[in-house]
Order: structure tokens, then sequence, then C-alpha cells
């Protein structure tokens, strides 16, 4: 097979395929992952389209009732620079050039929630001065 035609099986195949996950009673739980591309723009490196390495990411979210979940992510690349063709002079670097090559891991874990403001704030006021009292037409002006 062609890489044309299994490209447009694949098409078709996920073109008919349904997500069910959203019809659950509770979306609990999101994995996902992630390839792209790591870079800087500092002393070493110009521009940030140059010296471009691979990088990958992994995402968990568990979500424990409507209101409190938690998101875990994890992600690892390459940065890399050298001062071989800065246009800034550096003198310690003339004669001798410096390079690097560091492995970037990056791991956090975030608490996320909603609240319900409408549970947790006291209805809101619609009077507040009090009615005035009934007189039946009679009108009085002088203090009771």
């Amino acid at each position: 097979m062609t890489m044309k035609k299994i490209l447009t099986l694949l098409l078709m195949t996920l073109t008919f395929a349904t997500a069910k996950a959203q019809t659950d009673e509770e979306y609990r739980m999101e994995i996902g992952a992630g390839v792209g591309l790591v870079s800087y723009e500092g002393d070493f490196n110009g521009s940030v389209l140059s010296n471009m390495q691979m990088g990958g990411s992994v995402v968990l979210r568990r979500i424990f009732n409507p209101y409190m979940g938690v998101k875990m992510a994890a992600m690892y690349g390459k940065l890399t620079g050298s001062s071989k063709d800065v246009k800034t002079y550096y003198p310690d670097f003339v004669g001798n050039p410096y390079s690097f090559s560091n492995t970037l891991v990056d791991a956090s874990v975030k608490p996320s929630g909603t609240f319900a403001v409408n549970t947790l704030l006291p209805p809101p006021v619609t009077n507040v001065a009090p009615s005035p009292p009934k007189t039946n037409g009679v009108k009085r002006f002088a203090p009771r």
C-alpha cells in the first residue's frame, strides 16, 4: 500500500469513530501526550528558530467530583547553544568557543477546582427598604 492510501484509510476510519467519554455522567479522566520542538533565545542563540530540538510531554488529569480535580504533567526536552556564530563579542570565547547541550525536565501537579457561586453566596437582597404600611387611602402627616 502506498502512503497516500494508508493515510486515506486512516482518515476514513477516524471519521466514523465516535467518542463517548463526554456522554458519561461524569467525565473523570484525561490522558494526553505531545511532541514538539524546544528552543530558546539567549546570548548563544540569536533566533528562536535555530538549534531546535525534539521535546515531548504527557498529561494526566483526574476529576474527583464536579468541583475538584488534579492535573499532572511532565515535559522532556533539550536546549543547545554555542558561542561560535554569535554576533555579540565575547573575549573569553574568541579562541575557545563555548557550547552546551542540557536536558530540560519539567514536572508539575496542579489542583483544579470550580466553585458553585450560587451555593456559596446568600440569595440576593431584592427589597432593601421596608414597604410602606397600608393606610386604606388615609394619609397621615403627623407621627403616631
